[in-house]
């Protein structure tokens, strides 16, 4: 029998800068599910919470190096291992879930007698296209105006880290996520890895819908972060050559656009200095 929802799953949010309360997930999913294990990691660079604050189903942990989404993934995965619990359901705080999803991930497990390791809704930007699963196409996806459902081939889509549901067995098998890519990419280089031992994942006829945080306004900003942005890449597995291209056509890409904005090269000063002689 199907051991299913809601003993058998932990429920996980990384923050960054914000409290749990004030999160577009909280107030949709996890507020009107209490009974729900949770596990929080707190990524901001000043404590957004005690673990005081919390009834005994969450876990609380603070970590104001920022070590990363990866970091945090894998360390939800080993205290779910712990506590005997075999799916991980991974929220980012800016995502919308609507009413029921939870209910729509156990019935996906009983239909499909959880014969997937990977579980995934549809997310779609707000007012625009689906982000996620989408083709992905040496490493670039796109938005789509096209729904996903079903059964998808890992070699073909990506869909990123929020309303990932995950096997935690499967995902111990393959290694985790790859904690040198910390942030960008980290959702596409875990499923890079699960591909090599399992070929599916399974889309749920669910949307959700993701609004973007506004933090990153100046061209300071930007460039520190597309600083990050190219040192994640850098530490991309990769099957060789032609994988390599691709993410040097994604990183000259991006500073192309960033270049333009700030009428200025020093984009490409960081490419230098993160992507290509970094490591």
């Amino acid at each position: 029998m199907i051991q299913i929802l809601p003993n058998n799953i932990l429920l996980v949010v990384v923050l960054y800068n914000q409290q749990l309360w004030n999160c577009n997930t909280y107030k949709t999913l996890i507020k009107d599910n209490p009974k729900y294990l949770l596990f929080i990691y707190d990524n901001s660079p000043k404590a957004q919470h005690d673990q005081t604050e919390f009834d005994d189903n969450v876990k609380y942990t603070s970590d104001i190096t920022n070590r990363g989404l990866s970091y945090a993934y894998n360390r939800a995965m080993e205290y779910a291992e712990k506590q005997g619990i075999q799916w991980l359901l991974l929220l980012d705080q800016d995502t919308i879930f609507p009413l029921e999803i939870l209910t729509s991930y156990q019935n996906t497990l009983i239909k499909t007698e959880s014969k997937y390791n990977i579980i995934v809704p549809n997310i779609k930007m707000l007012g625009g296209n689906y982000m996620s699963p989408v083709i992905t196409y040496n490493h670039i996806t796109k938005p789509s105006k096209i729904k996903a459902l079903g059964e998808l081939s890992l070699k073909k889509y990506s869909a990123i880290n929020s309303g990932m549901m995950i096997n935690v067995n499967a995902m111990r098998e393959v290694g985790g996520y790859n904690e040198k890519v910390t942030i960008d990419f980290s959702d596409y280089q875990f499923l890079y890895r699960l591909s090599k031992k399992y070929n599916y994942l399974y889309v749920m006829d669910v949307e959700c819908y993701q609004e973007f945080s506004n933090d990153v306004q100046t061209i300071s900003q930007k460039l520190k972060r597309f600083s990050i942005f190219c040192s994640c890449l850098r530490e991309c597995e990769t099957d060789g050559f032609w994988d390599l291209i691709s993410y040097y056509f994604i990183v000259l890409k991006r500073a192309i656009s960033i270049s333009i904005e700030a009428k200025n090269l020093k984009a490409f000063f960081i490419v230098h200095k993160n992507f290509i002689v970094k490591g």
